[in-house]
């Protein structure tokens, strides 16, 4: 399955954007109408990776934009040398049509992808302001937003919002190849959390194992975790997939312990980024839920989820946030 996923990414991600610009470069069709649907298929995934790609930050966040510009390039070098030898229709046979038709429906599907990618920009109802809960490095969403396109946690009522943020190195990856079982090889292994309100910690759960990558724990879904209920705006915030020990240990914390009802300020450390719980990587998953919860049940999949804000930003996938 690793290897199956890996596969996937990469062809999904370079090979077949690859191909597309391919296929404008070079003049595989004999007139203008079907190189015009090639184009249109190319800009129309283009822009659904741009917005929805979820593999960016396994080969480096700057690849679309390189891909545009190898597009923009493709488009003109066919223009120059092809386009004035070119009828602008097909012959009147069945196959050329064919190919048409084809680049339409792709075209269509795309697009209707883009559209739900940028549903998901806005959320539905206003979000809560939060402070951001990690400090010092680049971070990537890879998954957020309001739409199932840009978010796998949508279908469950709690999750709705949640966002899921891995942290990229200076090549502008998450991790030290694509997909290493080592988790120190990821760039969030270890970063620090913060408190992202002033409240009160309503849950904790520090004693899982950190698992190698890609193993979970389906029976722990939020596997090391903290929630704080933030008092002034009545939400309670989901911070977890932490590392083993650190939300209750003081030791490398700066002799912060928490425990259950302790109270929090805005800022302050409460774990690190760990591998604990249903979570096939080392990254931080934060999300809010309506009022003071303190039932794992309804923290994890029965609560109201609640958009959340962090400087005014509402992050979607695909979104980078610097705090170097």
């Amino acid at each position: 399955m690793t290897v199956f996923i890996v596969v996937l990414n990469v062809v999904i991600h370079l090979a077949v954007p690859a191909l597309f610009v391919y296929l404008v470069a070079v003049p595989a069709v004999g007139d203008r109408l079907r190189w015009l649907g090639s184009l249109v298929v190319l800009v129309s995934f283009l822009a659904l990776l741009q917005l929805a790609g979820g593999g960016w930050h396994w080969v480096g966040w700057w690849w679309p934009y390189l891909f545009w510009i190898a597009a923009a390039g493709a488009g003109f070098w066919f223009v120059l040398h092809y386009w004035t030898r070119l009828p602008w229709l097909p012959p009147r046979t069945f196959k050329p049509w064919v190919s048409v038709v084809i680049s339409a429906v792709l075209t269509v599907f795309f697009a209707l992808g883009v559209i739900g990618a940028l549903e998901g920009q806005t959320p539905s109802e206003a979000p809560v302001e939060l402070e951001f809960p990690l400090v010092d490095g680049l971070f990537y969403v890879g998954h957020g937003g309001s739409t199932d396109v840009v978010n796998h946690h949508v279908p469950v009522s709690a999750q709705w919002y949640a966002v899921d943020i891995v942290q990229l190195n200076r090549f502008g990856e998450r991790a030290r190849g694509l997909w290493p079982r080592r988790l120190d090889a990821y760039e969030i292994w270890g970063t620090e959390v913060v408190a992202p309100c002033d409240g009160e910690v309503v849950s904790l759960e520090s004693t899982l194992d950190d698992l190698p990558v890609p193993e979970t724990d389906e029976a722990n879904p939020l596997g090391n975790h903290v929630a704080v209920y933030c008092d002034d705006i009545d939400v309670t915030v989901v911070l977890a997939h932490l590392q083993q020990g650190l939300a209750s240990q003081p030791d490398n914390l700066g002799g912060i312990e928490l425990a259950q009802q302790d109270r929090i300020k805005a800022g302050e450390p409460v774990g690190r980024v760990g591998n604990s719980g249903n979570t096939t990587e080392p990254h931080l998953h934060i999300h809010a839920v309506e009022g003071r919860v303190d039932q794992r049940r309804e923290l994890i999949s029965e609560g109201s989820g609640v958009p959340m804000e962090f400087d005014g930003r509402f992050l979607t996938r695909t979104d980078r946030i610097d705090r170097r």
